[in-house]
């Protein structure tokens, strides 16, 4: 998550830049999210895909307590579905 800074400003965009590191999309405190891709599509497919978790997350947690995946589980999956999953 990038940490809070106001909107427009120089803070606001280092502390975005600092957050994607490796990642597709992020959440930038008090603010929403970004996303990025090689195209406009897989920008807003990405972008697509923080809502969707998110709103599986908010519908889990209504229901209880969550068990998050480890992260190298969640990196092997995320891995195995952009490799080997689905259409090619």
């Amino acid at each position: 998550m990038a940490k809070y800074a106001t909107a427009g400003t120089e803070a606001l965009a280092v502390a975005t830049v600092e957050a994607f590191g490796n990642s597709n999309a992020i959440i930038m405190a008090n603010h929403g999210i970004a996303a990025v891709g090689s195209t406009l599509d897989e920008a807003f497919n990405n972008a697509l895909s923080v809502e969707f978790t998110a709103r599986i997350n908010i519908n889990a947690r209504t229901l209880g307590t969550i068990a998050e995946l480890p992260s190298g589980e969640v990196s092997g999956i995320r891995d195995y579905v952009l490799k080997k999953y689905g259409q090619k």
